[in-house]
């Protein structure tokens, strides 16, 4: 929970007070600042000891509940980082670029980050007093969606062949076809043309009868 002093605690009764999840929040309705410049579309902020801005009240819900901050800021110099901390000194993380220009970054909320807070934003960098970042919007996102798991199919039923199967030889389709003296025939054919080979290349022995006239 936030600290005793932080705005948001009814000293009294310690209560805090309902705050919606996964607000957006515009940069003019920062809770208060130290040394900013407050423009129509942003808050300007110097380097952390001159300056911060400071937001809330912020709903992080339960530990894990929020996933990210999605911050909207513009770097207005070279090598400048954003930080974003609690009311409590927590860190939350920080975004940076070294080149001027407007930037949406997300920074990842650590899990055990939980209860209403008021955040503060800071701008660093290695030197100079002039304005380093201006901060745009931000927003609370939620985590994301599970997947749930998926309704189990219906078992797919494979195709069977009715009737006799054909045969997919097509040695055996023609086999099968052709009527059986037509087969013994095609089968015995080599042994056919064998045997009259066989027949006529053998040596013949002609035998000449003489008649004799008794």
């Amino acid at each position: 929970p936030p600290p005793l002093c932080s705005p948001y605690v009814d000293q009294g009764s310690f209560q805090l007070p309902e705050v919606p999840l996964y607000q957006h929040y515009e940069a003019n309705e920062f809770l208060h600042h130290s040394n900013v410049a407050a423009e129509v579309d942003g808050i300007k902020l110097k380097m952390a000891k001159f300056g911060a801005a400071h937001y809330g009240p912020v709903n992080f819900g339960a530990p894990g509940e929020s996933r990210a901050v999605l911050l909207n800021w513009k770097c207005l110099s070279e090598f400048v980082k954003v930080e974003m901390r609690l009311d409590d000194g927590t860190l939350i993380g920080s975004v940076g670029s070294s080149d001027v220009g407007t930037y949406i970054g997300e920074i990842n909320i650590p899990p055990e980050v939980s209860g209403i807070h008021e955040v503060i934003f800071t701008a660093h960098r290695f030197a100079g007093t002039h304005y380093f970042a201006k901060i745009i919007s931000f927003e609370i996102l939620p985590p994301l969606p599970t997947t749930s798991p998926s309704m189990s199919s219906a078992p797919t039923s494979s195709l069977v062949p009715t009737g006799t199967p054909q045969p997919t030889n097509p040695c055996e389709e023609s086999k099968s076809s052709l009527p059986l003296s037509s087969y013994f025939i095609r089968a015995n054919l080599a042994n056919i043309v064998l045997i009259l080979l066989t027949y006529l290349c053998r040596p013949h022995t002609f035998v000449i009868y003489r008649i004799v006239q008794p």
